[in-house]
């Protein structure tokens, strides 16, 4: 073990330092490059015949162009999976300050790629708040390309959206009611023709059923039964399968 002490009546801590210069000598002040290692931590462990290969690892770089009083940087996270000997980047804070897990060139404050659960014992929520000094909102997006790392134009009937409710039925999370966005009609440029679904789950039933779409070109189909209160009877665009009560 090692452990570092600063006794100084003040609230200046003890520090562990990395320098890095680009000169060839003791005392060279030669300015580094972006992109370049100024330090790593490591995480080594024996495998009973040597200890050669790294568990983990934290790396300091260079995050941009440096300068004189100008030193951009960024942190990068790496572990090594089970059964390999090679570690990879799981998680990256850059010299902007965005978060990417997963994503090595994140877009936005926290970039995730892939799956993220929010989890508690005791209840919990995600909060969108905005404290914008105007009349902009928070947002929830959903957005989908085809092509994979390129983007490429999505296609009729495509999925854009889900979101879904479920609940554990004693062995495993049941879906009980989801409303999905999906592209209804031919996409292109400035042009994304999108229905909305809505679905619950009987009981007893297998899956989630369609109750409710509001198609692309604004009119609605309900599945199963109307009730229009009062006698009001339904007119306009909306086409029941079922039976209507008035």
């Amino acid at each position: 073990s090692m452990c570092l002490t600063r006794n100084s009546d003040n609230s200046g801590s003890p520090s562990f330092i990395f320098n890095k210069t680009r000169g060839s000598s003791v005392g060279d002040d030669t300015i580094v490059n972006s992109g370049d290692t100024l330090g790593i931590i490591q995480f080594v462990g024996n495998d009973g015949e040597n200890s050669d290969n790294v568990a983990a690892w934290i790396v300091g770089k260079v995050d941009g162009t440096p300068g004189v009083d100008d030193m951009p940087g960024r942190l990068e996270f790496y572990t090594t999976a089970d059964g390999s000997i090679t570690t990879t980047e799981r998680m990256r804070i850059t010299s902007g300050g965005f978060v990417g897990i997963n994503a090595a060139s994140p877009e936005t404050t926290l970039h995730v790629h892939g799956s993220a659960l929010i989890e508690d014992t005791i209840g919990n929520s995600l909060r969108v708040r905005s404290t914008v000094g105007n009349g902009n909102d928070p947002n929830f997006y959903f957005e989908k390309a085809r092509g994979g790392g390129t983007p490429a134009i999505v296609q009729n009937g495509d999925d854009i959206g889900n979101f879904q409710w479920s609940a554990y039925d004693g062995s495993d999370y049941e879906v009980g009611a989801s409303i999905l966005g999906e592209i209804q009609g031919t996409p292109a440029d400035n042009d994304m023709p999108m229905r909305l679904t809505f679905r619950t789950r009987p009981q007893g039933g297998g899956s989630v059923q369609s109750r409710l779409v509001l198609n692309a070109d604004g009119t609605t189909d309900i599945k199963g039964r109307l009730d229009a209160e009062n006698g009001v009877a339904v007119t306009g665009d909306i086409t029941v399968s079922g039976t209507v009560d008035g």
